[in-house]
């Protein structure tokens, strides 16, 4: 079995430009990894306990929330929104259930990717 440092050390190393965010149930960031100062303008440190809402521009945080909620109940979305500390960025969000070893769901994993230039060049 991959322990959880050396999974982080070969998503990121696999997954450059993707910022990996696991969310509780009440979508506080408890752990991250990946390209999170790219695609989120902070420090992995900096993200520990804070809203998953607080990542997000306004005019996407409703958005986000909603997919992340759904994730929840056990759905998995895929959408664009606009980063809070970037908001000219894209992001392709991805939300998921994250389950635990008896596949509950326990919070949700969250993938995000800018895409900015993919959707300039179209």
């Amino acid at each position: 079995m991959t322990q959880p440092s050396e999974l982080r050390r070969l998503a990121e190393a696999s997954l450059p430009d993707v910022a990996l965010l696991a969310l509780d149930e009440r979508l506080r960031i408890t752990g991250c990894a990946g390209a999170i100062g790219e695609t989120h303008g902070r420090e992995p440190e900096e993200l520990l306990g804070r809203s998953f809402e607080e990542l997000l521009a306004p005019q996407s945080s409703r958005a986000g929330v909603h997919s992340a909620r759904l994730a929840l109940d056990g759905r998995t979305e895929v959408l664009a929104v606009r980063s809070r500390s970037a908001p000219d960025c894209v992001l392709e969000l991805k939300t998921a259930p994250l389950r635990d070893g008896d596949g509950d769901v326990v919070g949700v994993i969250v993938a995000a990717r800018d895409v900015t230039a993919e959707r300039s060049a179209r």
